[in-house]
C-alpha cells in the first residue's frame, strides 16, 4: 500500500455536497498524490462505512480539506458591515430629523 507523500488538498467550498462527489474528488486527489489503488480503495471503504459525518471525519484524516475559499473572511468583512450600519442609521436618523 502506497502512501501519499503529504496530503493532497481538497476544496470543498463551492461544490456539490453529494457523499458520492466528495469521495470522487478524494479520490482524485489521493491518486494524483501518488497513493495506489490499495489506499484509495481503504479510504472508500472507511469512508462509506458509517454516515455523513463519518465520511466528512475520515475524509480529513485522508487529506486537507479547504471549507474556506479567502472570500468574506470576518476579519477583512465586518468593518464593512459595521461602516454599512453606521451610514445606514446615520441616513435613518437624518431622515427622522427631517
Amino acid at each position: 500500500m502506497t502512501e501519499p507523500t503529504e496530503k493532497p488538498t481538497v476544496k470543498l467550498i463551492d461544490t456539490d455536497g453529494n457523499a458520492f462527489s466528495i469521495m470522487g474528488r478524494v479520490r482524485e486527489a489521493l491518486v494524483k498524490a501518488g497513493a495506489d489503488k490499495e489506499y484509495v480503495d481503504k479510504y472508500l471503504e472507511e469512508a462509506m462505512f458509517g454516515d455523513y459525518d463519518n465520511l466528512l471525519c475520515v475524509t480529513m484524516n485522508y487529506v486537507h480539506v479547504e471549507w474556506f475559499d479567502g472570500y468574506g473572511d470576518w476579519n477583512e468583512i465586518t468593518p464593512f458591515y459595521i461602516m454599512g450600519g453606521v451610514i445606514f442609521l446615520w441616513v435613518f436618523f437624518r431622515w427622522m430629523i427631517l
